[in-house]
C-alpha cells in the first residue's frame, strides 16, 4: 500500500471510531420510550434487543441486573438505573406473554 493511501486509510479508521454510531432497534421490539433510547445507548453496546427482550424479570430484577452490569462497566449512568428498570419491567415482566415463535427457513442442501 502507498504510504499516503496508508495515512489515509489509518485516519478514516480513526474517525470511525471516534464518532459514536447511534444505536437502532432494528427488530422493533422496544416500545417507545425516553428509556428505550438509554436501552439502545446503554445496554445494546454490549446485548442484543432480542437477548433483552427475551427476558421476563421483575423491576426488582432488572434493577439488580443494571447495579450488577455497572460493576461489569455499563455505561448508564446509574441515577437512570430506576427508569430503565421500570421501563423494562413494564413491558418485559414475568406477565409479558412470550414473543411468538418466528419460523425461520433454512438454507437448502445441494442435492
Amino acid at each position: 500500500m502507498k504510504p499516503h493511501l496508508f495515512v489515509v486509510a489509518a485516519a478514516l479508521l480513526a474517525l470511525a471510531q471516534a464518532v459514536p454510531a447511534r444505536a437502532v432497534d432494528q427488530s422493533g421490539a422496544l416500545p417507545a420510550s425516553p428509556a428505550k433510547e438509554l436501552v439502545l445507548e446503554h445496554c445494546q453496546a454490549c446485548h442484543s434487543v432480542t437477548l433483552i427482550v427475551q427476558q421476563r424479570i421483575t423491576e426488582k430484577a432488572w434493577t439488580g441486573e443494571l447495579v450488577k452490569m455497572e460493576k461489569w462497566g455499563s455505561s448508564l449512568p446509574p441515577e437512570q438505573n430506576a427508569l430503565v428498570a421500570s421501563y423494562l419491567a413494564k413491558f418485559f415482566n414475568p406477565d409479558t406473554p412470550d414473543a411468538p415463535a418466528r419460523m425461520v427457513s433454512s438454507p437448502k442442501r445441494p442435492g
